[in-house]
């Protein structure tokens, strides 16, 4: 796990950013979410994801989207 500056300011971020990165159904919030994503895993920003924003995701990836879990268990670890 990757450590931060204590002064580095976290954001939390909803279902919709881990959506739209992960579906790719819209060009423009991919991009941004991308953008965002790959910032927090160079260690340049922090973000906080509550468990309820996971259990979201999870519940529309596969009621809307039709994910099996085991797909959506390894998308969301990484």
């Amino acid at each position: 796990m990757r450590s931060f500056r204590s002064d580095t300011v976290k954001k939390l971020i909803d279902a919709n950013v881990i959506l739209r990165y992960l579906l790719k159904d819209n060009e423009v919030l991919f991009k941004k979410a991308s953008s965002l994503l790959e910032k927090v895993k160079g260690g340049e920003e922090a973000v906080v994801i509550p468990e309820s924003v996971l259990a979201e995701c999870v519940y529309v990836l596969s009621r809307i989207y039709k994910v099996e879990r085991r797909i959506i268990s390894e998308k969301l670890q990484g």
